[in-house]
């Protein structure tokens, strides 16, 4: 996908990432479980499809849900 994708807008995106990862995730959770709670609690977002390829990825994505934000 990113070969598609001119070279300085992926680094904007990254520096973009960054930035949320550092001003609102909170420290001790991983960003995947933030983003997948954002989604899960914005009202905008209509539906939410996380990938798992095993239990514990299942367990970290239903964790998502209780995340306070």
């Amino acid at each position: 996908m990113r070969s598609t994708i001119a070279p300085e807008k992926v680094q904007k995106m990254i520096a973009e990432a960054r930035v949320i990862q550092r001003d609102e995730v909170p420290p001790g959770v991983a960003m995947a479980q933030w983003a997948l709670a954002w989604c899960l609690k914005n009202p905008l977002v209509t539906s939410v499809i996380p990938g798992c390829k095993d239990p514990n990825q299942t367990r970290f994505n239903a964790a998502a849900a209780e995340l306070v934000l």
